[in-house]
């Protein structure tokens, strides 16, 4: 694998984004994360399905509750759980992980939609893009949120896009 300048400051934008990360993860959990990421602790501990939906601001004790999400995430999340064990980073990884594919995709997105319209340096611009979604508020905030809309989603749509545009 040939390592270019293209390749190094994605990676440096990459960097840049899990810096931010890195001083954000620490926030607590709020919101429909305390839902989710005592979920995934069940699924972590042996349940198969954990607790996925609630009423009346109280986790619902009732086992086979509707969902309130689609799964996917939880158990994510309890992988990562599993493996790495509870804390703060570990957990607020999963979303990182799919925000480090987001920024490649909005690379390779602009950078093909670029091509076909015959713009010069279209590598420079897809470059800026990546650089301006990393740096993004929303973007960093969205990249530590523990549910599926932070990271699974950002990332399962832009990958559609990616293999639509292909």
């Amino acid at each position: 694998m040939k390592i270019t300048k293209t390749k190094i400051f994605l990676s440096i934008i990459i960097l840049i984004h899990l810096t931010f990360i890195f001083f954000s993860a620490g926030q607590l959990y709020y919101g429909d994360e305390i839902y989710l990421l005592t979920a995934a602790k069940e699924i972590a501990s042996g349940h198969i399905t954990g607790r996925f939906g609630y009423l009346d601001g109280r986790l619902d004790q009732n086992m086979s509750s509707m969902l309130m999400h689609p799964p996917t995430y939880a158990y994510l999340l309890s992988l990562f759980i599993y493996l790495f064990g509870e804390n703060t980073y570990s957990i607020r990884s999963v979303s990182a992980l799919f925000a480090i594919g987001v920024i490649i995709l909005i690379y390779l997105i602009t950078k093909r939609i670029l091509k076909t319209r015959n713009i010069e340096e279209s590598e420079k611009w897809a470059l800026i893009a990546a650089f301006i979604y990393a740096i993004n508020p929303m973007a960093i905030q969205n990249s530590i949120l523990v549910d599926i809309d932070g990271g699974l989603l950002n990332f399962s749509i832009y990958l559609f896009l990616y293999l639509f545009i292909k």
